[in-house]
């Protein structure tokens, strides 16, 4: 990992997003777990790389091929709709910031929205190849 992307969130081979610093947007944080419940399932299956309570977003797996097992294990059956479901939740609060405790994590708004799309991408392009 290069010193430019030090706080950033792996997604690839050389392919990040960008980590928003937050500022003093934490006290005003939305609470994020109970938006994430319909994906716990497969969220858990992605912490492979170490325990969120240690390391946070960075014990997530979170490039193609991790996406594609962790959705083959989960066991939702419909995992497209529910990260739509999740995203529809993340764009109907107001709320700039988000903290989920359950991934030991900060997120401003377009951190936690590209993070949620590249998720929902991941998935969509293994249901296209016909993958479950």
């Amino acid at each position: 990992m290069s010193k430019l992307n030090r706080n950033d969130i792996s997604i690839g081979q050389d392919a990040w997003i960008e980590f928003v610093e937050l500022d003093d947007q934490h006290r005003s944080a939305v609470e994020l777990d109970a938006i994430l419940k319909p994906i716990e399932p497969f969220l858990s299956l992605l912490e492979t790389e170490c325990v969120a309570a240690c390391c946070g977003i960075d014990a997530y797996a979170l490039w193609p091929e991790d996406i594609a097992v962790a959705k083959k294990q989960s066991g939702i059956s419909d995992l497209s709709r529910a990260i739509g479901t999740v995203r529809e939740q993340i764009v109907g609060t107001d709320g700039a910031s988000f903290v989920s405790h359950r991934m030991n994590n900060f997120f401003h708004r377009k951190t936690l929205l590209q993070l949620v799309d590249h998720i929902a991408k991941c998935v969509r392009d293994i249901e296209n190849k016909g993958e479950q």
